[in-house]
C-alpha cells in the first residue's frame, strides 16, 4: 500500500486517471456482477450508478477524457469537506474526526485498486458505537475508521431514515478494505429546502465560505489554523440551520467487499480482452457521454457525419418547420389578443365555422362549430 501523493495534486489527477477509484466501483459491479448485487438484494432498477463500464474502460484502457462534473458542483462537494468534518466533531462528542487529503494505492487488493479517503474516524475511549443496521457495537478496539463525505440533493432527506444508498455504501466498503479498517461512517449532507439544489444556492455558499475562510487568525500562531477558525464562524453564520447531516456507521461487509474484488478481476479480464462494454441504453446522459469518448478512438464511426443529400435536405426541412411553428405561435397569441379586445365583457364569441369561449379556468378556449 503506498500513499505519497496528496489529493488534488497534479499526480494525484495523473494516477486516479489509471485506476479505479471508491466513486466507480458500484458502476463496474453494476455491469459485472448483477447475479452477485440480485443475491444482495439489491434492486438494479433503483440503483443506478451514475457512470457507466463503458465510461471507465474507455478512461483506463485509452485514456480518454471524461466529461467533468459540473464546476460548481466539484467545487461545493470540496468545499463542504471541513465544514462537514467541523460539524461531526461538534454533534458527535464521543468520536474523533478529522479530514485527510490522503491517496491510496492498494496493488495487493488489485494493480487497478486506489481510493482518495474523505478523512478518518475513531471512537473515544470508554464509548460505544453501534452500527446503522445494529449487528455490532464499535469501539476504539477496532482502531480508526473510514470516513465517506456525500453532498445530497433535497430529496435524500425522504430517503434517509432507510438508510443511505448502496453506491455509496460500496465506495465506502471499497475504501475501507483497501485502507485495511475494520469500520467507517457515511456522512450526508442534504439541503433542508429545495432551492438548496440550485447552483445559485450552492456558490452562494461557497462564497460566504470562502470570505470567513479569509479572516484573520486569532489564534496568532499557523496561518494554517484559519482553516480552523473560519469553520468555527460558519457555525456562528448558522449555515448548520440550512442542512440535515446524516451519518450511517458500518462494519466492514464481506460479501460487499468480495463483490467489489469480483468486479475489479472481471473488469481486468474484459480490459486484456479487449472487450469494450456496450453502450448505455435508456439513458440519455450516459450515452451522450460515451459517444463523446468513443469519438476519439473511432471518430469515422462517433465524430462528426457529414450529410448527404438526403439528410442534409431533412436537416433543412426541420428547421424551416421549427421557424414556421414559432412563427405561427406568435401569430396565434396576436390574433388571441386582438379578438380578446373586441370581445369586451362577453364571456362567448360565435363565428360562421369557429366559436370561442372562456372555460372554468378562464382560458380562451377555441373550437369548430358542428
Amino acid at each position: 500500500m503506498t500513499n505519497n501523493i496528496i489529493q488534488q495534486s497534479p499526480e494525484w489527477k495523473q494516477e486516479k486517471q489509471l485506476r479505479i477509484g471508491g466513486s466507480e466501483i458500484f458502476s463496474l459491479a453494476f455491469h459485472y456482477c448483477q447475479p452477485e448485487l440480485e443475491k444482495l438484494g439489491i434492486d438494479l432498477i433503483k440503483e443506478q450508478p451514475f457512470k457507466s463500464a463503458l465510461e471507465i474502460y474507455l478512461r483506463v484502457k485509452f485514456q480518454c477524457e471524461e466529461e467533468p462534473i459540473l464546476v460548481v458542483n466539484a467545487q461545493y462537494g470540496l468545499g463542504m469537506e471541513d465544514y462537514i468534518t467541523s460539524r461531526l466533531n461538534s454533534e458527535n462528542q464521543d468520536l474523533e474526526i478529522e479530514g485527510t487529503r490522503d491517496f491510496i494505492i492498494n496493488e495487493d487488493i488489485h494493480k487497478l485498486a486506489c481510493c482518495s479517503p474523505d478523512g478518518y474516524v475513531e471512537v473515544k475511549e470508554g464509548q460505544i458505537l453501534r452500527d446503522f443496521d445494529d449487528t455490532c457495537d464499535i469501539t476504539q478496539n477496532m482502531g480508526k475508521g473510514t470516513l465517506e463525505m456525500k453532498t445530497t440533493q433535497h430529496k435524500f432527506n425522504y430517503e434517509a431514515e432507510a438508510g443511505t444508498r448502496f453506491s455509496y455504501i460500496f465506495q465506502l466498503q471499497y475504501n475501507m478494505m483497501l485502507l485495511g479498517h475494520q469500520w467507517g461512517m457515511l456522512a450526508c449532507l442534504t439541503p433542508k429546502d429545495k432551492e438548496g439544489d440550485s447552483d445559485f444556492f450552492k456558490g452562494k455558499i461557497l462564497s460566504q465560505a470562502d470570505i470567513i475562510r479569509s479572516m484573520p487568525n486569532e489564534t496568532g500562531g499557523d496561518p494554517n489554523l484559519n482553516g480552523l477558525v473560519a469553520l468555527g464562524a460558519i457555525y456562528q453564520h448558522n449555515i448548520n440551520a440550512l442542512y440535515n447531516l446524516y451519518t450511517y456507521t458500518y462494519p466492514a461487509i464481506k460479501p460487499i467487499q468480495d463483490i467489489c474484488k469480483l468486479a475489479l478481476e472481471r473488469f481486468q479480464t474484459a480490459l486484456d480482452n479487449n472487450k469494450l462494454p456496450n453502450p448505455s441504453r435508456g439513458n440519455l446522459d450516459k450515452l451522450k457521454r460515451e459517444k463523446k469518448m468513443l469519438a476519439v478512438i473511432h471518430p469515422e464511426r462517433f465524430d462528426t457525419l457529414e450529410a448527404d443529400e438526403g439528410l442534409n435536405g431533412l436537416l433543412s426541412n426541420r428547421q424551416t418547420a421549427f421557424v414556421e411553428a414559432k412563427k405561427a405561435t406568435s401569430e396565434q397569441k396576436e390574433y388571441e389578443i386582438e379578438i380578446l379586445k373586441k370581445m369586451g365583457d362577453h364571456i362567448e364569441i360565435e363565428g360562421t365555422e369557429y366559436k370561442a369561449k372562456f372555460d372554468v379556468r378562464g382560458a380562451l378556449r377555441f373550437s369548430k362549430i358542428k
